[in-house]
């Protein structure tokens, strides 16, 4: 994960649950699909989940997610993932993330405490 514009993704599994990415021939996002996506592909196999991990260059983070924030926020919609405005950045075509696989690697998405105590549980055992 060197380096920036990068993102951290793994070989989509059934257990696997939330975001995940198409990746283009040059190893980078293509399509970013929320749980919430309209469209979003039923049959998910030649996906990669997102391990929620990214790194941004000042200028693409400022250009291309920072007022995505912004008009989400002020537009009410405060409840959503931080992941929409990526999303839309890459769907805009204003920003592309070389994908770094993360197969083999142990990791766990936490999103609620229950989550948190999963991981708990698996990586101290």
């Amino acid at each position: 994960m060197l380096g920036p514009n990068k993102i951290a993704v793994d070989r989509f599994q059934p257990y696997m649950d939330g975001t995940v990415v198409s990746i283009d021939e040059k190893g980078c996002t293509d399509r970013f699909y929320l749980k919430s996506t309209p469209g979003r592909p039923s049959n998910l196999t030649s996906y990669y989940k997102t391990v929620n991990i990214y790194s941004f260059d000042f200028k693409n983070y400022t250009s291309a997610v920072v007022p995505r924030l912004q008009h989400l926020i002020e537009s009410g919609q405060d409840q959503l993932y931080y992941e929409q405005a990526i999303a839309d950045a890459i769907d805009d075509q204003d920003l592309k993330l070389e994908c770094v696989l993360f197969s083999g690697t142990s990791w766990y998405e936490i999103d609620t405490e229950e989550d948190f105590n999963q991981a708990k549980t698996l990586f101290t055992s």
